[in-house]
């Protein structure tokens, strides 16, 4: 016959474990409930979002941009009009105004298309890539190789590529391609990296068309305030070395009643996600010929005289994305 006190203390430790394991999971069925609540919650509300990502595919890029809370309906229509004035995209007329910011754009596009968004930060462009397809390409078609694998190329673009461009690019690399869609910046950056030399200023500040936000404020030659209004303007071009910027004629009576030979403007201009800050000199003011009525009269050759180096390194940068965004267009035209 069996010892009753050897078998208790040959199973005792088991019993030991067996009885800890079962108080410590005596709660496991309510932590399983919640996180299971939790999870369906979580699956409910990437379902949604999903759904809701999938309702704006294929819609006009201005109600993506408003359905997503960005802009509202009444600040998209003047610059949707513009746009189709201009033929410019309508992403780059609002990253132009300052409305929107490059991250916000490629997210609408990405929504837009249906495509995954990529941030180009630690990439470079795979080197024998370069021997495949030519900058002038990527430049008209605002695309950038990023990284390979063994059977896929992955290409970062600014909009969507057609059907037609993909297999071009599929016959000219080998290899499939997986296309995402990355903030315009970024892609500028990687393009202006491929080629420094390309998008150089021919002369020491060659001047660029283009019209963007700019704000300005009367100061003296240290940069401190003399006027506490600030006027809301544009640029008609822009360089390394200053600006020309149309203002109306309630900006030239203030400078006329400064009656100073050596007046000052604090500047700031905007190509997000760009900012520059400086302090310019006026060098001239010109009435433009036949202006319209809805357009600003006054022309100011502005001049710059105090700037720091973070703003020349973001006026640098904004002076690159300009010149690609001409070149780009003139590949278009050609």
């Amino acid at each position: 016959m069996d010892d009753p006190t050897r078998s208790q203390e040959s199973t005792g430790p088991t019993r030991r474990i067996s009885q800890r394991k079962r108080f410590e999971d005596f709660d496991q069925p309510a932590a399983d409930a919640e996180q299971q609540a939790a999870s369906a919650s979580a699956t409910s509300s990437s379902e949604r979002l999903a759904a809701v990502r999938n309702s704006l595919q294929g819609m006009r890029l201005g109600d993506v941009l408003v359905a997503m809370g960005v802009l509202t309906s009444d600040q998209i229509r003047e610059p949707e009009s513009e746009s189709r004035m201009t033929r410019e995209y309508l992403g780059q007329v609002l990253m132009r105004k300052g409305m929107i910011s490059p991250e916000q754009l490629c997210h609408a596009v990405a929504i837009q298309a249906g495509l995954p968004v990529v941030d180009l930060t630690g990439y470079s462009v795979p080197a024998w890539t370069r021997h495949k397809l030519s900058v002038d390409v990527m430049i008209k078609y605002d695309f950038v190789p990023f990284a390979d694998d063994a059977q896929t190329v992955y290409i970062a673009a600014k909009r969507p590529l057609t059907p037609q461009r993909i297999n071009e690019l599929k016959t000219s690399l080998g290899r499939a391609v997986d296309i995402r869609i990355a903030p315009d910046h970024q892609i500028s950056a990687m393009l202006n990296h491929l080629a420094p030399g390309r998008f150089q200023q021919k002369r020491q500040h060659e001047r660029l068309k283009m019209a963007m936000p700019a704000w300005l404020q009367l100061c003296d030659e240290r940069g401190e305030n003399i006027s506490n209004s600030m006027s809301n303007t544009q640029t008609v071009d822009i360089s390394e070395g200053g600006f020309r910027v149309e203002v109306p004629e309630a900006v030239y009576n203030t400078l006329k009643n400064a009656r100073r030979k050596d007046i000052h403007f604090r500047v700031r201009v905007s190509l997000p996600p760009h900012n520059v800050l400086c302090t310019c000199v006026l060098r001239y003011a010109r009435k433009k010929e036949n202006v319209k009525s809805w357009e600003m009269p006054w022309v100011l050759g502005l001049q710059i005289t105090l700037i720091s180096g973070i703003e020349r390194e973001n006026l640098k940068q904004i002076c690159t994305r300009v010149a690609i965004m001409l070149q780009r267009a003139k590949l278009l035209e050609d």
